[in-house]
């Protein structure tokens, strides 16, 4: 941008310099049209800076140069130099700000309390174990439980591990003894979990063979998988032999639920019963955790839309499961420095609002008392201006889509920003192409933010 209004400004006196200097040379010299033609055209050629490009173009290769001894691959030139004036980083969060490996913690079941009003509470168990390795256990309270003793715990574990494409891979014998995974961290997490459990998930998938697959999507905020249902423990009915297992965010999935599993019985879901589940949820993810729930429903067999309106509806939830992804050990450091050069970070992810707030304290990027979190169904409600004087203050924008991300990039440039923003996933990409600079994640980003 500097080196346009350079560039202009050279252009204009330049030019007129040689209209000064043929008017000049033809009035007060005597000179020829054409010998004042060319003197003030030598004198335009002679004004304009052949060495400015060069030069230019040489410092900016040796930013390069350091930025590459930094690990940082930089695609265009003035990238380089885009780094130094930028006022706002708008960061993704997971995979970003965190090390994007995730681990259960706690699974959340549906339970009526053991009093005499026999009220709903729900179970919180705790998961040990870290990483990828599945030689953790659950506990309930002090004694380990197994999906052999607890139904409810089988059939949540069961529908987490099926809906799902993520594989866990033992140690390779290369000395490091390390589990490793193929796919998504966080959906590899539920399937070390269903085995620290002690489900046999192989095994599973072979006697409930996958059909079909409605993909997750940041619109829905879920995922679902249609099973063929064999004989045996599963048979639930003569007429009916497919279900479908659905996980992905609570508030969006109790709205879809109308029944509840418990004590190996279905009951028909409340809004109190949904209240304790949100409150469960915010418990979590106040503790940085963040939270999936699981539900699912037995299709009819004359069933034939297998559309996601057809099949996420009238669900059963299962109930919770709420893992760990720990903040990157160096981001705190980062985001310090960042604060210290004037520079504003802001976090826009597609995970709950308390669960991004949790985590944003941790690292630093906010200090206040209560700042505000701005949801995607909120963002969509808000004028521009309103927008506007929501991003003079501490926000976090939360449960995002990608075209929300787009907007607030827009806003913040509107604003005289220069804006760069950072991300790994296939959401990330129009916010990352509007910005004045955009930072993919090298290791686990994708192809499209790369590019």
């Amino acid at each position: 941008k500097e080196m346009i209004t350079v560039t202009k400004q050279v252009t204009v006196i330049a030019i007129l310099v040689g209209v000064i200097f043929f008017i000049f040379a033809v009035i007060l010299a005597g000179v020829t049209l054409f010998e004042s033609f060319i003197f003030s055209l030598g004198m335009i050629v002679a004004l304009v800076p052949e060495g400015l490009l060069p030069t230019v173009t040489l410092a900016l290769a040796m930013g390069t140069q350091r930025m590459a001894k930094r690990h940082a691959l930089i695609k265009k030139l003035s990238a380089v130099e885009t780094l130094g004036c930028t006022t706002v980083i708008c960061t993704d969060k997971t995979g970003t700000l965190t090390q994007n490996e995730m681990t259960v913690k706690n699974i959340w079941l549906p339970a009526l309390a053991p009093d005499g009003e026999k009220s709903f509470v729900g179970r919180n168990l705790k998961v040990t174990g870290t990483g990828y390795s599945p030689d953790g256990r659950i506990i309930d309270g002090t004694q380990p439980v197994t999906v052999e003793s607890d139904a409810d715990l089988r059939q949540l574990l069961l529908a987490a591990s099926l809906c799902n494409n993520s594989k866990v891979l033992p140690p390779n014998g290369d000395g490091k003894n390390r589990w490793s995974i193929l796919g998504d961290p966080t959906e590899a997490a539920l399937i070390i979990a269903a085995k620290e459990g002690g489900l046999a998930v192989g095994e599973e998938e072979k006697q409930t063979p996958r059909l079909r697959e409605i993909p997750f999507d940041s619109l829905r905020k879920r995922m679902s998988t249609i099973h063929n249902l064999a004989g045996g423990w599963r048979s639930v009915g003569p007429s009916r032999n497919e279900i479908a297992y659905v996980k992905g965010a609570p508030k969006e999935m109790l709205d879809l639920c109308t029944n509840i599993k418990m004590d190996g019985q279905e009951n028909p879901i409340s809004d109190a019963m949904r209240n304790t589940v949100m409150k469960a949820n915010d418990e979590f993810a106040s503790l940085g955790l963040r939270v999936l729930a699981v539900a699912q429903r037995v299709l009819p067999q004359t069933i034939s839309d297998y559309s996601s309106e057809s099949i996420e509806t009238g669900l059963t939830f299962l109930g919770l499961m709420a893992m760990m992804d720990p903040p990157r050990v160096e981001v705190a450091e980062a985001v310090e420095k960042c604060h210290h050069a004037g520079i504003r970070v802001v976090m826009i992810t597609g995970d709950y609002g308390l669960t991004a707030e949790s985590i944003a304290r941790r690292i630093g990027i906010i200090r206040g008392k209560k700042p505000r979190i701005i949801t995607g169904f909120e963002l969509e409600s808000t004028s521009e201006a309103t927008l506007i004087e929501a991003l003079k203050e501490e926000v976090i924008f939360a449960r995002v889509a990608p075209e929300h991300k787009l907007r607030v990039v827009s806003a913040l440039q509107q604003m005289g920003n220069v804006v760069a923003v950072t991300g790994d996933g296939v959401n990330d990409a129009p916010a990352l192409k509007k910005a004045d600079i955009g930072v993919a994640m090298g290791i686990t980003g994708t192809d499209v933010t790369k590019e």
